[in-house]
């Protein structure tokens, strides 16, 4: 972690029993962490939600979209609220013993409370924050005009709707014609705060995600591009489901749906398939530090398949997603593939680090090396084989 959000990380909590009903539970202790050094007012702050289990038991607990709180200084006091900022964990999830769930919030300081302002949740105080005064000028400046409104509701609504799905990377091999990107989102179909979301919360889950993979030939005098894999679907994400496995199984996740692959191209060229698929994800490990993820995705192919009628050979009907290592450090990931036809089949290797531990301290991007061999990295050229390393950015993995 850059020495930028370490610094807000740590603030002493004092612990709540019971402080808000999304808390309640035997064992179940809040916290806030609050930023460490002081704030300007009129600013949106993170604020960091964590529920810990000191109990024998699972226990569950419920991360509101909206958490209620109240500022006070000495003189005066205004009520808040905090917004969640990671909406994929909006909702129940469950919490082993002597582990903890943690969710970030964003708060939005007025610009007339500034001091030494405590942060109360339901009359209990949980921690201090100094906020200073912004400087005439600056509030001047800042004032929002009708498109500066049209932009934060703009900044708000994405954020509230739109993830990152696969990496996104941009890379590049010792031969141009080698060059590699990847883009790819979801988006949420219901937002967690509709009417409808909120009676069956199972539709929260339900998401629309697009994947673009392209294989670019920089030596060529055009630049053209030597393949693309243009991959909608919409599938069914649960995240933290009720299952306890064991066998050092911290968190289950699932996932099942149904995605069209196809590269766009007309004529002998045209390469198309749809597939349904599930997806479990067993994480093992901390889920804060480093960790182990197996994430098998098994699929059958529906629908015509006359444009490459033979792909099962080289593709199967099997993918398995491993990787090892933390949000803020070093990460392995691979995938492992299989055909049916003899020893047909893939795998690709990648590993990053974040570059703002390396250099660059005000950017978040990642440093990545992949190395892929084996059949079908392009539609076009699903029955070729070829071993390829590439080097590059990636900014989501």
């Amino acid at each position: 972690m850059n020495v930028c959000r370490s610094l807000r990380t740590l603030v002493l909590l004092l612990l709540l029993s019971g402080a808000a009903a999304a808390a309640d539970g035997p064992g179940l202790q809040q916290m806030l962490s609050l930023p460490s050094g002081p704030v300007r007012a009129g600013r949106v702050v993170e604020v960091q939600v964590r529920w810990l289990n000191d109990g024998p038991g699972p226990v569950s607990v419920t991360a509101p979209p909206r958490l209620p709180i109240r500022l006070s200084t000495a003189e005066r006091g205004q009520d808040a609220l905090l917004r969640i900022a990671d909406t994929e964990k909006a909702g129940a999830a469950t919490i082993g013993p002597g582990r903890f769930h943690r969710v970030a919030y964003r708060l939005e300081l007025s610009d007339d409370l500034v001091g030494q302002i405590t942060v109360r949740v339901e009359g209990a105080a949980v921690g201090v924050i100094t906020v200073l005064r912004q400087p005439a000028e600056a509030k001047k400046e800042e004032t929002p005009s009708p498109a500066d409104t049209e932009e934060t509701i703009s900044k708000a609504y994405f954020a509230d709707n739109f993830y990152g799905y696969e990496p996104m990377y941009f890379l590049y091999g010792p031969d141009p014609q080698d060059a590699r990107f990847q883009f790819s989102l979801k988006y949420r179909i219901l937002s967690t705060s509709s009417p409808l979301a909120k009676k069956w919360s199972p539709l929260r889950g339900v998401f629309f995600g697009y994947t673009q993979t392209s294989l670019w030939d920089l030596n060529a005098d055009s630049r053209p591009f030597e393949d693309t894999s243009y991959k909608p679907e919409f599938f069914y994400l649960r995240q933290n489901a009720p299952l306890r496995p064991g066998a050092g199984v911290q968190r289950v996740d699932f996932q099942t749906g149904i995605q069209h692959e196809s590269n766009g191209r007309g004529g002998k060229d045209s390469r198309s398939l749809n597939i349904a698929y599930v997806r479990p994800t067993l994480i093992f490990g901390n889920p804060e530090g480093y960790r182990f993820t197996v994430s098998p995705k098994v699929y059958t192919y529906i629908g015509d398949l006359s444009d490459n009628p033979d792909i099962y050979r080289y593709r199967g009907y099997f993918d398995l997603h491993l990787d090892y290592g933390s949000r803020d450090g070093w990460k392995v990931a691979s995938i492992l593939r299989k055909g049916t036809g003899g020893s047909n089949g893939s795998i690709q290797l990648d590993v990053t680090y974040p570059l703002n531990r390396l250099c660059f301290q005000n950017v978040d991007f990642f440093v990545q090396g992949q190395l892929f061999s084996g059949y079908g990295e392009t539609l076009l050229h699903y029955d070729q084989s070829d071993t390829r390393f590439r080097i590059g950015l990636a900014v989501y993995r």
